[in-house]
């Protein structure tokens, strides 16, 4: 691990510079506010564009030439499952499941 000059452990050199920029950033005035918001607004303008673009391809996917006649609710239920960052468990819901009995 690695250390600073006061001795603290940082796992990565990464997470060292971003301890300083939150404390710089925590430590800055009231009257930065505006400064404030137009940094966060600055920074958070990518990842929004990012995401948004990321969305529209999605859409695209879901709502494709052969699959023209799903409702706007079927569509909506699609996007979400498509995005969300769930990971079923496959294996247990598998193992709750009764087999097919032979008749």
């Amino acid at each position: 691990m690695k250390t600073d000059m006061d001795g603290c452990d940082f796992p990565a050199v990464e997470n060292h510079a971003e301890h300083i920029i939150l404390t710089e950033w925590n430590s800055l005035p009231n009257s930065f506010e505006t400064m404030k918001r137009f940094a966060v607004a600055l920074l958070t303008l990518f990842g929004s564009s990012y995401s948004c673009e990321s969305l529209f391809s999605h859409m695209n996917f879901i709502q494709s030439s052969t699959r023209n006649r799903l409702s706007s609710d079927m569509s909506a239920a699609c996007v979400k499952l498509k995005t969300t960052d769930y990971q079923p468990r496959i294996i247990r819901l598998a193992e709750k499941m009764q087999q097919q009995v032979s008749h």
